[in-house]
């Protein structure tokens, strides 16, 4: 039999776990990201537009970070909305890992 310091013993370490596991989860994701806009400004300058145009590239890499956040902003409530009342969370998030595993493909292309 486990006794109470015991069981309180395993929930604090499951906890900690849980917590190194988000702000690895955090940094991964804010790495990736600061890596994302190095190399979009690069393929924008250099592949886009096709030539050495600083400004542009930068204004093109803003543009589209723009976009995704106001796409973002407006299709997670709508997201939310049907995971919740008409399809339900494991159909919109099988569609979403789907549609994201094709667009890869699409974007290196």
């Amino acid at each position: 039999k486990k006794n109470l310091s015991d069981m309180m013993e395993s929930r604090s370490e499951v906890l900690f776990r849980g917590r190194c596991l988000g702000q690895l989860w955090f940094f991964s994701i804010m790495a990736a990201w600061g890596m994302y806009l190095e190399l979009y400004t690069y393929f924008a300058e250099y592949k886009v537009l096709r030539a050495d145009d600083d400004d542009n590239a930068v204004a093109l890499t803003t543009y589209f970070s723009m976009i995704y956040s106001a796409s973002q902003f407006l299709g997670s409530p709508i997201m939310g909305w049907l995971s919740d009342t008409k399809l339900g969370r494991k159909k919109i998030l099988l569609t979403g890992i789907i549609v994201n595993t094709l667009g890869f493909p699409t974007m290196a292309a």
